[in-house]
């Protein structure tokens, strides 16, 4: 099979040549909407071919995440992972498929955002 130039670019800066990555993700949720250089394939897996920098960044960002996360394991919390501390946060609002609880005054400002 020939490959073309586009099989060749990262998709997310378009870094072209022939050592790329790829990432493939099987998530029960449109990640589309985080990231829409994902190409959704058949069985709701999501592939993204980046190149070596690019794999850095993601590196990183998966580094950090991991860090968040793992500072609530000794907090009480929900079987979904929410801790209910605040009965001012009492207006839910969906955000990247988790539901975040908020108060009065933030969930103002986060629509003046959106």
């Amino acid at each position: 099979m020939k490959m073309n130039a586009r099989d060749y670019a990262c998709q997310l800066c378009y870094a072209e040549g022939p050592d790329k990555r790829n990432l493939y993700v099987e998530c029960f949720y449109d990640l589309k909407e985080a990231v829409e250089e994902f190409d959704c394939q058949a069985g709701g897996i999501y592939h993204l071919r980046f190149c070596k920098q690019c794999r850095s960044e993601l590196l990183g960002v998966l580094r950090s995440w991991a860090e968040v996360c793992r500072t609530r394991r000794e907090v009480e919390k929900d079987s979904d992972g929410f801790i209910d501390s605040d009965p001012e946060k009492n207006i839910p609002v969906r955000i990247d498929g988790a539901i975040t609880m908020m108060s009065q005054s933030e969930y103002k400002t986060w629509l003046e955002r959106q």
